[in-house]
């Protein structure tokens, strides 16, 4: 073989050698680090002293006579052959 070739080839396979293996370290520490939503931080300001509000939610009215649930209907095929 030509010995330029055996060096490019030796060039290219250590390189992407390095690729591979920085790309194998950034994503593992990608997956190991905290879920920074699971373990939020308190905020100082998240909640104020003294009681809470009043609500401003509608009510839902009492209906006397519950309306029916729809139910889904599903259609089969039979395969009588």
């Amino acid at each position: 073989m030509n010995a330029t070739l055996v060096v490019t080839q030796a060039i290219l396979t250590w390189t992407l050698l390095g690729i591979l293996l920085t790309w194998m370290t950034v994503f593992a520490i990608l997956a190991f680090r905290p879920d920074p939503s699971k373990n939020p931080v308190p905020d100082e300001f998240s909640t104020a002293p003294g009681p809470l509000g009043v609500s401003t939610a509608p009510r839902l009215r009492a209906v006397g006579a519950h309306q029916p649930l729809q139910t889904a209907v599903v259609a089969t095929r039979s395969h009588d052959s």
